[in-house]
Formats: C-alpha cells, sequence, structure tokens
C-alpha cells in the first residue's frame, strides 16, 4: 500500500520539461531544447531583464520552475507569457503547463480549465502532443491511469520531436506501474531513457532511471538497481531538477534497507526529506518521515 501512495507522489510531481523546436525564437528554449536546462534559466532571466514582457522567456522559465518544483514562481512566469502573447501555439503551452502545476498543487479543478483551455487554440503537431500530455498527467493524478495511457498514446501519435516523445513515454511507463503490469512499464520507461539519452532530455531520462531502479529493487535485482539509482541521479543533477535529486536519495534510502544498512538508509532517507521541504513537498515529506519513523 505505501509502495503504491508513495508512486502516486511521483507521477504527481513528474513535471518534465517538454520544449521543441518552436514558431518563436528565444535563446532560453533553445539552449533548453539542446539539453543544458541551467543555461537556459541564465539566458531566461538575461532576457526578461531586457524585455521584461517577453513571453517566451516567460515560458521557459516557467517550464524550469515546473522542474525544480518551484510552482508558485511556475504560475506567475506561464501567466506573464499568457498576458503577453498572442501567439496561440504559446498561450497553448501555457496552459498546458499551467495544467500540470495545479494537478501537482493538488487543485485539480484549476488543472482542468488549463487542459481545457490549452485545447481552445486547437495546437497541432508537439503543442497538441503537450496538451494531450497534459491531460494525460491530470488523469494519472486522479488515478485514472488507463485513461491516461490513451491520452499518452494519442500524444504519441501528434509529437514530432523525440524531446517529447521521451517524456510521454516516462509517463505512460509509470502509468503502467500504477495498473499493475510491470514488465510493460518496464519495456516503456527503457525506450523513454534510451530516447531521453538521444534527444538529451536529462530530465526525462532521470525519471525513467530512477523508475526502473526502483521497479529492479522491487524485484530484488539490487545490482541493477544501484546501476540505475546512481545514473539517474546523476542526470538529474545534470537537468538540476531538486525534486528529482530528492527522488533518488528517497530510493538510496529504500534501497539500502533493503541491504540491511539502516544507517545509510537512514541518512538518505533524512537526505531527501531536507530537499523536499525546501521545494515544499509536503505530501511527499509526510511520507518518508512516516517510513523513517517505522525504520528499525
Amino acid at each position: 500500500m505505501k509502495k503504491n501512495i508513495f508512486f502516486l507522489f511521483l507521477i504527481l510531481a513528474f513535471i518534465i520539461s517538454s520544449c521543441a523546436k518552436k514558431p518563436f525564437n528565444n535563446e532560453c528554449m533553445s539552449k533548453l531544447y539542446q539539453g543544458d536546462f541551467r543555461l537556459a534559466v541564465f539566458e531566461g532571466h538575461n532576457e526578461l531583464i531586457k524585455n521584461p514582457k517577453n513571453p517566451a522567456a516567460s515560458l521557459c522559465l516557467g517550464i524550469m520552475s515546473e522542474i525544480n518544483g518551484d510552482y508558485q514562481d511556475a504560475v506567475v512566469f506561464l501567466k506573464n507569457s499568457l498576458d503577453n502573447t498572442k501567439n496561440i501555439t504559446m498561450m497553448s503551452e501555457a496552459e498546458s503547463y499551467l495544467c500540470k502545476v495545479f494537478a501537482m498543487s493538488g487543485d485539480l479543478n484549476k488543472a482542468s480549465m488549463h487542459c481545457q483551455n490549452a485545447m481552445k487554440y486547437n495546437p497541432t503537431g508537439d503543442a497538441l502532443a503537450i496538451a494531450l500530455e497534459s491531460e494525460g498527467f491530470l488523469e494519472s493524478a486522479k488515478k485514472n491511469y488507463q485513461k491516461a495511457i490513451e491520452y499518452f498514446d494519442e500524444a504519441l501519435k501528434h509529437a514530432k520531436s523525440d524531446f517529447i516523445k521521451s517524456d510521454i513515454m516516462a509517463l505512460k511507463g509509470l502509468a503502467y506501474y500504477h495498473i499493475g503490469n510491470l514488465d510493460k512499464a518496464k519495456s516503456i520507461l527503457e525506450k523513454a531513457q534510451k530516447l531521453a539519452k538521444k534527444s538529451k532530455n536529462h530530465d526525462a531520462r532521470a525519471v525513467a532511471l530512477l523508475s526502473l531502479g526502483e521497479i529492479a529493487r522491487e524485484n530484488k535485482d539490487y545490482k541493477d538497481a544501484l546501476t540505475l539509482l546512481s545514473e539517474g541521479y546523476q542526470e538529474a543533477l545534470e537537468a538540476d531538477d531538486s525534486y528529482w535529486e530528492s527522488m533518488a536519495y528517497a530510493y538510496l534510502g529504500f534501497y539500502y534497507k533493503d541491504m540491511n544498512d539502516p544507517i545509510k538508509a537512514r541518512a538518505y532517507i533524512q537526505g531527501a526529506i531536507e530537499y523536499l521541504n525546501q521545494i515544499h513537498a509536503d505530501k511527499e515529506v509526510q511520507y518518508l518521515q512516516s517510513w523513517l519513523n517505522g525504520l528499525q
């Protein structure tokens, strides 16, 4: 039961940067799509210094705030993007990301409203894939995993870039985990991490590798589990993703508990809690604190 609850937090928190070539030029977006997440943030802030109403920079920084778990900042940036553009593709994507942010924050009504708004712009190609992915994300938040898979399948039909495809596949793999089809989940997550590596989507690869590591641990394949968790942690660092860095710590804590090393297990879980407190991930902190209290 605890395992299922924790994986719900995972899929809710899985807010991956689905960026592709845009119809609007922007250095922040360009660096993000190239996999240089830290430089993307730097360029985005520089662009806003020059023009505080730059909608593309705001959209990019909204996405990066999502990745780092700064949901309040994400809402501010994404709404700034909406307020300062008439580009329907940009507006659709901003609405899609707002759907994800509010789903993560637990406000499913607002999330649903923004998902519906994204589709009102009649997006096509990657923008449509992102909108459908957000719908699937929302269904996952509602625990409607089969419905979520249907949205992810439809999203994959419209996605053009490997960057976005790897995002969607990783979410789809987690949804299959939730319905108990571990073989299918593993197969999809393995494809997702390979595609993410090819497209330099560090966040998607981090999520896929860490999820595969956790599945390996549950299957008592401890050698592979440690390798996958270590690689996933490095990808999370590359993505500058505080949330998934925390998840790596949590998974390593679970791993060392299985290895009958309670000292290391406790240290890793405490580290995860410290990081999660910094990004106000209260549900995850509550779960891990309960787990820690039960550690012998």
